[in-house]
């Protein structure tokens, strides 16, 4: 998760952590592009070390056609698609 401010940031992990998750600081707000549809964070279910890796790898400049090119396949696929299908795609899409 990412925000600005550091006390809102620590009760939101809390909150994350209490259902089961681990909860990641990926940074500021001016930085949460890298978390969105399109780069290799989004939808990917890594490990905190990969996760960490991905948000840094992240490539502004190829996020959105990535993100186009990943709604169009999904389109194209109708109701055919698994959770790990859509997984798979992202990872493959991403890279």
């Amino acid at each position: 998760m990412g925000g600005d401010y550091s006390e809102a940031k620590a009760t939101t992990m809390e909150l994350v952590e209490a259902t089961g998750f681990e909860a990641l600081d990926s940074g500021s707000l001016v930085d949460s592009w890298r978390q969105q549809p399109g780069t290799p964070a989004y939808c990917t279910e890594l490990t905190s070390d990969q996760l960490k890796a991905a948000l840094r790898s992240a490539d502004k400049s190829r996020a959105s056609g990535n993100r186009d090119a990943l709604i169009r396949q999904f389109m194209a696929a109708g109701d055919k698609l698994t959770h790990a299908d859509i997984v798979a795609g992202n990872r493959a899409a991403t890279v």
